[in-house]
């Protein structure tokens, strides 16, 4: 998961139209993560293996950025998360998710204009002394 995650932010970053800052988002979190349960000596394992896990994962993402990902390489990228044994299928019905809410939303913005048209083409049937003045 890690290496096809690094891939992905390694296209996303090479590709963005505005560059971000050069910070990860994914290390932030583990570091942030790692940091609060470094605090305290009951948590001391877990905090020594997110310095692992993000330690691996700068590894693949310095890995991946040595490399030029292309538009064709990320559907295959996606796919490969998909298949991952272990939260490959929870990713991929949280994309779905996603993807559902975004299309209702798409449709949702559309009827206003219907609407608004519909009122446009029944105000033509108006007779003039109802008519709205046009500007001209």
């Amino acid at each position: 998961m890690m290496d096809i995650c690094a891939q992905l932010n390694s296209f996303a970053r090479k590709n963005a139209l505005v560059e971000s800052s050069s910070d990860d988002e994914l290390l932030r979190c583990l570091e942030n993560q790692r940091q609060i349960y470094a605090k305290s000596a009951d948590t001391s394992e877990e905090a020594n293996n997110l310095a692992e896990i993000k330690s691996q994962y700068d590894q693949h993402l310095s890995k991946a950025m040595g490399y030029r990902y292309n538009v064709e390489d990320v559907p295959k990228l996606v796919e490969q998360l998909y298949k991952l044994p272990m939260r490959g299928q929870d990713v991929k019905n949280i994309v779905d998710a996603e993807e559902k809410v975004r299309l209702i939303l798409i449709e949702e913005a559309r009827k206003p204009k219907q609407i608004i048209k519909m009122i446009s083409g029944a105000i033509s049937f108006l007779p003039k002394k109802f008519s709205v003045p046009r500007n001209k």
